[in-house]
């Protein structure tokens, strides 16, 4: 069975990664998500219902399960999350942080974009901004994003990635 679900061992709902003792269960209609339980299954199926297969129908918001993903390093551990998720992630982190409030914007942007930076990483960026692991890497994807975006605009032929990216 070469699907989705073996190459995103996440829970589609709350992207809870699998473990030894978090035994995911794959959708039975596609096999092409997983869920960590029932109550999260059930509460996945309005989104999940339009592009599981015997439901094929036409997603009506396509951020909403888009099926694409992207790798994030939340708290040491790699996992995929969707776009939309991830840029609501970074607004709700910007919000709980106050990293909007102030110089803390200018603060990160200095750090980030410092000559003494070469690269950073989930954990250097939790610790200078005393911030858990996990909101500093899906911050950082986020960013990353951005930072992917101004280099192919600036050179859409180059294959390079950020140092940012990199670490990620």
């Amino acid at each position: 069975m070469d699907s989705l679900a073996q190459h995103l061992p996440v829970c589609a709902k709350c992207l809870k990664a699998g473990t030894a003792e978090l035994k995911l269960k794959v959708c039975g209609s596609c096999k092409k998500v997983n869920y960590c339980s029932a109550q999260c299954q059930k509460s996945h199926w309005k989104t999940h219902k339009p592009t599981c297969k015997g439901n094929i129908g036409v997603v009506k918001n396509p951020e909403e399960d888009s099926g694409v993903f992207m790798k994030v390093n939340l708290g040491g551990q790699e996992v995929a999350v969707e776009p939309g998720k991830l840029k609501k992630m970074f607004e709700d982190i910007v919000k709980k942080h106050g990293f909007d409030k102030g110089s803390r914007a200018d603060e990160i942007a200095d750090f980030l974009t410092g000559d003494e930076v070469q690269t950073v990483t989930p954990p250097e960026f939790a610790t200078r901004f005393k911030i858990p692991v996990e909101d500093a890497g899906a911050f950082l994807a986020w960013i990353n994003i951005g930072v992917s975006f101004k280099e192919q605009a600036l050179d859409p032929h180059s294959n390079t990635t950020s140092s940012l990216a990199q670490n990620l």
